[in-house]
């Protein structure tokens, strides 16, 4: 553990670090990290268990909240002191964990497990390393907190359950016990066969008792005890790796700097000369399909589209261009020598109009969209398409801001705009609003029917929409749920339906 002093300055961190002579992660294990090997074992089995092989609900819920828990009492323990910034990242966690509890779209679900995952390790890491801001080189402080560190010391798990087992005599005990029990399965299963065929009596008991244990059942616990361990040692990796970062593995603005400026090798006027021809591409390429981009504002659909084919068109070549532009404008803005802080205006004039080429490709994309909703009304991929196209423009947005406002900090307010939007997406249970909103359409005369499909289809926010306004009737609603397990249960959509069908 580092303690970092309690005004953020990359420099003081740096000399903090030297003056301390920190050079390598300790081979010593506390006590809390032996508790937590034991802990993460568990944990890692019932994720297993009931968030692998069942409906990611209220226990994916409650198994964030203890580690996010769980990382609060470790970094204490290291003496760390968690700054205010750091207090913020604690509490997304906590609130972004109720999204499994309150709904059942399992794409939202996915999306908000992997973005808690890379939050938890980017919170040890950035609390570790005394991290009390949003720094620009976030994106790759996050890339190794997740990715780099934990797989580093993937092996430090069992590490710490061989220190925590070694030495002392209730750690002999368990591995005997272990053993012992392990050995004895053979002479147990032969002597429980024998006994079976001896006696009817015995037979009937025991069968019985089998049938709750079938050998599907067994097999199956001990895949899920196999896969539990590489699970447990990520956990354990992540934790151990980002409360207890090397030298080398701390990230400081002077280190980020340096970084950039070993990549300012090309010459200006060489961007310049290759990105000049895709500008006047683009310009010609703009004039030539005015008539086709205009199409959307004025409502208008081109001859030979259908609505669909139109939107798609719009989102397909988007994509390409707006991957494109933005790979040449990182290209341009941290491999050019001359760039940074004495970036010449010719440099930021070249951002600003791939940036303003890609705003209106994606002004037409979403003109499209809204398009083909007003005719067919939402579904899933439309709202995501939506969705992601609006982050893109508030991306493309803040980067032309950043060619004319040096000092202005893109991963900053982008990290903000990006938490704003994702809980949107997280907490407005899309599939929900995507029936209502389709159900209104269709009342009010402005699309022909609405597509039954969506709420079977979808996930049981849909559903459960479409009972409450009248499209389901009580006989189907008992019907459906009759197939839900206890499991499924776990989140309020579910809980609702079953609710209502009693």
């Amino acid at each position: 553990m580092i303690n970092t002093p309690e005004t953020y300055s990359s420099n003081e961190i740096t000399e903090y670090i030297k003056s301390k002579n920190v050079k390598k992660i300790s081979k010593e294990f506390l006590k809390t990290e032996k508790v937590y090997s034991f802990i993460f074992f568990g944990i890692a089995f019932i994720i297993m268990n009931n968030v692998v092989f069942k409906e990611m609900g209220i226990i994916s819920t409650l198994i964030y909240f203890v580690l996010n828990t769980m990382a609060i009492i470790y970094l204490k323990k290291k003496k760390c002191q968690i700054s205010s910034f750091n207090k913020i990242i604690a509490g997304i966690i906590y609130v972004f964990s109720l999204t499994f509890s309150i709904t059942e779209n399992g794409f939202i679900k996915f999306l908000d497990n992997n973005f808690l995952l890379v939050l938890l390790a980017y919170f040890i890491y950035s609390v570790s390393c005394g991290h009390k801001k949003v720094e620009s080189f976030m994106l790759i402080a996050i890339l190794k907190s997740f990715i780099e560190l934990p797989l580093n010391h993937f092996d430090k798990e069992m590490y710490a359950l061989k220190s925590a087992l070694k030495g002392t005599k209730a750690g002999s005990n368990l591995i005997t016990v272990i053993l012992a029990l392990i050995i004895s399965v053979p002479l147990t299963l032969f002597v429980f066969m024998r006994l079976v065929d001896a006696d009817s009596m015995f037979n009937a008991i025991m069968g019985n008792i089998s049938e709750l244990f079938s050998e599907g059942d067994i097999r199956s616990i001990v895949l899920k005890l196999v896969f539990s361990i590489p699970i447990a040692c990520y956990i354990f990796g992540l934790f151990y790796s980002n409360a207890n970062p090397e030298n080398k593995d701390i990230i400081t603005s002077e280190s980020f700097k340096a970084m950039l400026d070993k990549s300012r090798k090309i010459k200006n006027i060489a961007l310049y000369s290759a990105v000049t021809p895709i500008c006047v591409l683009y310009i010609i390429y703009v004039f030539s399909q005015i008539a086709y981009f205009i199409s959307p504002f004025a409502a208008i659909l081109p001859e030979g589209y259908s609505y669909a084919e139109y939107a798609r068109s719009g989102f397909s070549g988007l994509m390409g261009i707006a991957v494109l532009n933005l790979a040449v404008i990182i290209v341009m803005n941290y491999c050019a020598k001359n760039s940074g802080q004495n970036k010449p205006k010719a440099l930021a004039v070249y951002s600003f109009m791939l940036c303003a080429f890609t705003l209106f490709i994606i002004a037409t994309a979403i003109a499209k969209m809204v398009m083909y909703i007003s005719e067919y009304g939402l579904t899933q991929l439309r709202v995501y398409t939506m969705w992601f196209m609006i982050l893109l423009t508030f991306l493309f947005l803040m980067i032309i801001i950043r060619q004319f406002k040096r000092d202005f900090n893109i991963v900053k307010y982008f990290s903000i705009v990006f938490v704003a939007m994702f809980a949107v997406l997280c907490f407005s249970r899309p599939d929900a609003c995507i029936v209502k909103c389709n159900i209104e359409l269709y009342e009010n005369g402005y699309i022909d029917e609405v597509d039954e499909s969506q709420f079977f289809g979808t996930s049981d926010d849909a559903y459960l929409t479409a009972y409450k306004n009248g499209y389901i009737n009580d006989e189907k609603l008992e019907d459906y749920v009759s197939y839900k397990s206890f499991y499924d249960k776990l989140n309020y959509s579910t809980f609702m339906l079953w609710v209502y069908s009693e």
